[in-house]
């Protein structure tokens, strides 16, 4: 579980480092990119109870 979540925030991060961005900015697009996969997640979880 925590693979999946770890996996989308690092994805986020890197497109980041892909456009050139910043290392704020990548900072920014990793954490958003594991709250983006937490809640994804969380779905996940609630529709296949």
């Amino acid at each position: 579980m925590i693979s999946f979540v770890c996996l989308v925030g690092l994805s986020g991060g890197l497109m980041a480092i892909f456009g050139d961005a910043s290392v704020p900015v990548v900072g920014l697009a990793t954490i958003g990119g594991l709250v983006v996969g937490s809640c994804l997640l969380w779905y996940l979880r609630w529709i296949l109870r």
